[in-house]
Formats: C-alpha cells, sequence, structure tokens
C-alpha cells in the first residue's frame, strides 16, 4: 500500500480520540447489583453499537490488517509491512475488516476495540494445542488508561479466534450489549491483574447481606438491553491470580441466547487478599427483567480455588423477576477446593420472583471442600426445577474435618453433601412462597458426608423431589436426607437474630418418590433419615414404594435402614438386607412416625 503523507497526523488524533472515548466506563445500569456494587471498577465499557454485520474473512470490499510486536515503525498494516501497534490497526480499519495478529516473541499491549462485523485472528498453529509455539499471537492491555482495562472489546458481529490473551488488566475478551459475536479457539490466562470487581453476586440474605465481590473475567459477555446472542467455544482459560473463568452477566431488559461449547477453565484463585470473595470457572448472573438462554457442552474444569475461598465449578445466580433457561451437557468439574463454600455446581435464586429451569445431562462434578452440587431458593416467590440425568456427584470433604450433625436444625448447605436442596429465606416469615422441583435420573451420589439432602429452615410452597434408576450409596451420615424444621424456634432466632422473629411457618407440600435406586450402605448412618416438626407440613408424601408401585430400592442400610421422626413413609415392595423385611433393629421411628414395608424383595434389586 503506498504511504499516506499525513498518516501519523492522523493517528496522534486518532489515539485521542480513543483515549478519550474507553478510557473512563460507564456506570451498569442493573439496579439489582447497584446497591451492592463498588463505586469503581465494576463497571462495564461501552462498546461501539450498530446493526449485526456478518463477520468475514476479508470478503468483498472488506481488507485484512496485519500487526506483530516484532515490526519495525513506519508500517502500513500489509503482510510484509506491518503495523507493530494494535492502536494502529484499530484506527486504519473499518467495520467488515479483518485484524490478522502475526507470532511474534512478545505481546502487543494496550487492547482493542473492534468495529461491526471485524474478525481479529491470530495466524499460526492452534495457540489452544499442547504443541502450540513459544512464539504465539499475543495480545494485552496491562494498565487501564484505554479500552477500560480489557485486552479485547467485542462489537456487534466481531469473532476473535486463535489468540492468546495474557495478563490483562480487567478481563480478555469484554463484550457490551453486543449480539453476533464468538470467541473461539483462544488461550486466555492471567487475566484481571487490577483484582477489580465484575459480577458481584446477590446477597444471600436480601436485606442484610453485601453479596460476593468476584474478579472480572477471562471472557465476559455484558449486557443490560436488546435482544441478542453470541457463542464462546474452544477457548482455555486458566491461571489467573484474581479472575473468573467465563462470564455472562445479564440485567435491565437484556435478551441474550449463548452457546458455550468446548472450554476449558483451569487454575483460577480467588484474589482473597484484594477483596475478592469467590471465583468462578463459569459464572450465571441475571437481574432484573432480564432473560437467558443457555446451553453449555463438553466444558472440563480442574483445579479452580484457594485456602478459605468460596470456587465455583458452575455458578448460576438468578436474582429480580429474572427468567433462565441452562442446559449443560458434558460438563466436568473436578478439584473445587476452598472453604467449606465450595460446589461443584450450584444453582441459587434470589432477591423475588426469580425463575431457573437447568437440566444437567452426562457430566460429573467431584472432589469438591463442600457441597457437590446445591439447589437453593434465597428470595420470594421463586420457582427452581432441576433435572439431572446421568449425573456423578461424589468425594466431598468439609475442609475442616467438621462432622455433620443430623440434629441441626439449619443450615442444611455447605455440609459437604452430593446434592443440597433447599429453601432458607431467613428474613420472610412466611418463607417467601418458594417451589424447588428436583429430579435425579440414572446418576450416582457417593463419598460425600450425605448423599441427597432435601430440607428447609423456612415455609415454602413447594419442594418436591423424584429419584429414579441411580445410585445413592457409601455417604457417611445417610443416603437421603429430609428434613423440615420450618419453624423458627426462640433457641434459634437469639443465636442468630439475622433469621428473625420466632415463626409457625408450615410447608405447603412435601414430596420425595424414589424408584429403582440403591440407598444402601451408608457408612455411618442409615439409608433414609427423615424428620419434621409436627404440624409444619400441610401435606407430607415420601413415597419408597407402594403395594401397586414396589420400589425395587436398596435400602440396606449399614448402619439401619430408616430413622424417623414424625413422618409417614411408604416403603413397600423394597429390598431390606434380608428376604424377611427390614431388621426391627434398622428402624428408629420417633414421635407419630410410621412406615409401611409390604411385599419386601427375596434379594438385592437389579
Amino acid at each position: 500500500m503506498r504511504s499516506h503523507p499525513r498518516r501519523y497526523a492522523y493517528l496522534a488524533l486518532g489515539a485521542f480520540l480513543v483515549l478519550a472515548a474507553f478510557g473512563s466506563e460507564t456506570s451498569h445500569p442493573s439496579r439489582a447489583a447497584a446497591a451492592h456494587a463498588p463505586t469503581t471498577d465494576a463497571r462495564p465499557v461501552t462498546a461501539p453499537s450498530s446493526a449485526f454485520v456478518p463477520s468475514t474473512a476479508a470478503g468483498p470490499g472488506h481488507r485484512t490488517w496485519y500487526v506483530s510486536a516484532e515490526a519495525a515503525a513506519g508500517g502500513d498494516g500489509t503482510r510484509r509491512a506491518p503495523f507493530n501497534a494494535l492502536l494502529q490497526a484499530q484506527g486504519w480499519s473499518a467495520p467488515g475488516d479483518t485484524i490478522a495478529i502475526l507470532p511474534a516473541g512478545r505481546p502487543l499491549d494496550g487492547g482493542i476495540t473492534l468495529k461491526p462485523g471485524q474478525t481479529l485472528v491470530g495466524e499460526g498453529p492452534a495457540v489452544t494445542s499442547p504443541a502450540a509455539p513459544a512464539d504465539a499471537p499475543t495480545i494485552t492491555n496491562t494498565t487501564g488508561f484505554s479500552n477500560g482495562g480489557n485486552a479485547v472489546v467485542l462489537a456487534d458481529g466481531t469473532t476473535v479466534r486463535n489468540l492468546v490473551v495474557a495478563d490483562a488488566y480487567r478481563s480478555g475478551v469484554y463484550g457490551a450489549n453486543v449480539t453476533g459475536v464468538r470467541v473461539t479457539g483462544n488461550d486466555v490466562h492471567g487475566q484481571n491483574t487490577s483484582c477489580g470487581v465484575g459480577i458481584h453476586i446477590f446477597p444471600f440474605r436480601t436485606y442484610a447481606s453485601a453479596g460476593l465481590p468476584n474478579g472480572w473475567a477471562g471472557i465476559m459477555i455484558d449486557n443490560t438491553s436488546r435482544s441478542a446472542r453470541g457463542r464462546i467455544d474452544g477457548n482455555h482459560v486458566h491461571d489467573a491470580a484474581c479472575g473468573d473463568g467465563i462470564d455472562l452477566r445479564l440485567a435491565g431488559t437484556a435478551r441474550f441466547d449463548a452457546a458455550l461449547s468446548g472450554n476449558k477453565v483451569a487454575g483460577l484463585r480467588e484474589g482473597t487478599a484484594h477483596g475478592l470473595r469467590s471465583v468462578l470457572a463459569v459464572g450465571i448472573q441475571t437481574a432484573d427483567s432480564s432473560r437467558l438462554s443457555a446451553r453449555i457442552d463438553d466444558t472440563t474444569v480442574t483445579g479452580i480455588g484457594s485456602a478459605g475461598a468460596d470456587p465455583e465449578g458452575l455458578f448460576a445466580n438468578i436474582g429480580g423477576s429474572s427468567t433462565a433457561d441452562i442446559r449443560v451437557d458434558r460438563f466436568s468439574a473436578d478439584g473445587i477446593r476452598g472453604g467449606f463454600s465450595a460446589n461443584g455446581a450450584e444453582f441459587v435464586l434470589m432477591q423475588e420472583s426469580a425463575r431457573a429451569n437447568v437440566k444437567v445431562t452426562d457430566s460429573s462434578f467431584t472432589n469438591v471442600t463442600g457441597d457437590v452440587i446445591e439447589a437453593l431458593t434465597f428470595g420470594r416467590g421463586q420457582r427452581l426445577v432441576l433435572d439431572l440425568d446421568n449425573v456423578t456427584a461424589a468425594h466431598a470433604a468439609l475442609p475442616s474435618g467438621a462432622a455433620f450433625d443430623r440434629g441441626l436444625q439449619w443450615p442444611f448447605y455447605n455440609t459437604a453433601s452430593c446434592l443440597v436442596i433447599s429453601n432458607t429465606s431467613p428474613e420472610f416469615e412466611d418463607g417467601g412462597g418458594n417451589t424447588i422441583s428436583t429430579t435425579v435420573t440414572n446418576s450416582r451420589m457417593t463419598d460425600c458426608v450425605a448423599g441427597i439432602v432435601d430440607a428447609t429452615r423456612r415455609s415454602q410452597r413447594e419442594t418436591a423431589l423424584t429419584v429414579r434408576g441411580s445410585t445413592v450409596t457409601g455417604n457417611r451420615q445417610a443416603n437421603l436426607y429430609i428434613k423440615n424444621s420450618a419453624p423458627v424456634t426462640a433457641a434459634q432466632s437469639t443465636a442468630d437474630p439475622a433469621l428473625g422473629s420466632p415463626t409457625a411457618g408450615r410447608l405447603g407440600r412435601l414430596a420425595v418418590k424414589v424408584r429403582d435406586t440403591d440407598l444402601g450402605g451408608a457408612t455411618e448412618g442409615p439409608a433414609v433419615y427423615a424428620y419434621q416438626v409436627p404440624g409444619t407440613v400441610r401435606s407430607t408424601t415420601i413415597d419408597l414404594g407402594t403395594r401397586h408401585d414396589p420400589g425395587r430400592n436398596d435400602l440396606s442400610g449399614g448402619h439401619g435402614s430408616a430413622e424417623l421422626a414424625s413422618v409417614p413413609v411408604r416403603a413397600d415392595g423394597n429390598w431390606w438386607g434380608r428376604p424377611d423385611g427390614p431388621e426391627p433393629t434398622g428402624l428408629v421411628l420417633t414421635g407419630d412416625a410410621s412406615i409401611t414395608h409390604e411385599a419386601p424383595l427375596a434379594g438385592p434389586p437389579s
């Protein structure tokens, strides 16, 4: 390309305009988060917005611009004479152009804000390959003076592919109110060197807690308006001291259709010393009246957390009156370690009227220092539906070695159990009228303090649990643990004033149904433990089998088959460890508890 005599004057003017446009950040309009968000460094950068333009590689009418950290000054952006600064490519390129980053021994600094329809691509071998060369196409942004501290700021219809994005001051790849974006095949690491706050988890006690601040993510979509879509696939996000992995945050009236596939997240730490209180490998947050549809496939998460941290392999924080439809398939999370609040996966509804429908298939969550999977409601008027199909939740132990006391009235989470389902709305004396519906099919839950915990400490509309064709064995205190202690007693209220005054709340409906499931072999407790405060449940059905619909469950407890307090249980057509039914000493009944055990099986069910 012929040299332009006024190029450097234009570049100087362009640099001034870019710094003026992106050196400061715009405030996030989320009402739900604003009351708890820090006053600095927690607000999204607004990228240029226009109608969606398909991202193409230098098609008709579009150009390819080349940039190399090792190029000499004065280049014209051709492959033969590439630019040596991202700002040059940003200034000279037009919407729809391709910006190609050439492999080099050092990164290009300063970050870049893309224009609609552009493709930002790293040349050379795949950077996510174990055989990737040391000299890779690498960009960074080591300060917050340009592009909000982000290494790449997305615009509508942009693609970011095959880049190493290293040690960004804030996010590696960030998009605010964007649609039609794709982030694919990148190596993103060392993000959020500023240790600034990105996602701020909503308060667990709606009126009494400040919530939990998280660091900016390696890849983050941050939408507050419009209907949009995006794809994040084949990336490796890893090794950050203060950063989340991949985060989606919606607020306001945003509608977003997200596809996350084939990503790997590893080696993230919390940044506790810098005021961060959680770290998310894959994080979702919805607020206000936003709507999310997310498909998360073929994801691997390993080695998340640090001493005393609150790490999460997969985290969905649904608040306000927002709704989320989340489908997870072939998700593997292992080694989620920190404090007792670590989770392989946590689905938690907060504030008021939130709705979530979550289906997890063919996935595993293992080796966690807290509950492996949690499904919780912390608000009012909420509905959570969780469907687990062919899911493994296993190997949980509290870091302190604290034992799980079956006599505890509260809390029921953070006990190193395999699956915890619980409503805990401490400031609402009516329990918020929440509903939790959980289905567990063809799944395995073992080597935890308890296998499945279905419990509430406040009244709610309904909790329903169905388990079929699963293996819930080898847990310490109980394989199936059901407990309702809806009233807050005077002693509890005195011990924790945040629970409010003593109440006489009630659970509208407690329904548990178990079929074709191995519940045998708890190592220190019974196969089944069930307890409720007399008179606090309007309708209780614990159905482990009936005469007309036998359970075909294995209830041969290592330390008894069932321990029941003030609950009626039907348990017909099951295996009790012997053909004559349960050992008399294997059933412990207190209060007005009762259990049927007609037509016992003659041998263990297949």
